[in-house]
């Protein structure tokens, strides 16, 4: 299981990485903030993110009941 998110958190990371490069390069954004407290975060978001998916799709029989459970898990409504 830790080898099927590896890949997925490296992915992840790395878009991150070339987004942040591509704002400060290309569109000129000022990068302001701790950059290290970025790269936590994300790593945070990525985990909890693929760690969700990992448990959707254990408790899942069929795709079609791991779309419905994502859905539903992913779109709260608001109070």
């Amino acid at each position: 299981m830790i080898g099927k998110m590896i890949p997925a958190a490296m992915v992840g990371m790395m878009d991150l990485v070339l987004m942040t490069t591509a704002a400060l390069l290309i569109f000129g954004i000022p990068f302001r903030g701790n950059p290290l407290l970025l790269l936590l975060s994300a790593a945070l978001f990525l985990l909890t993110s693929l760690g969700m998916g990992l448990f959707i799709s254990t408790i899942a029989n069929t795709q079609q009941q791991a779309i419905m459970s994502s859905s539903l898990i992913a779109i709260r409504p608001s109070c």
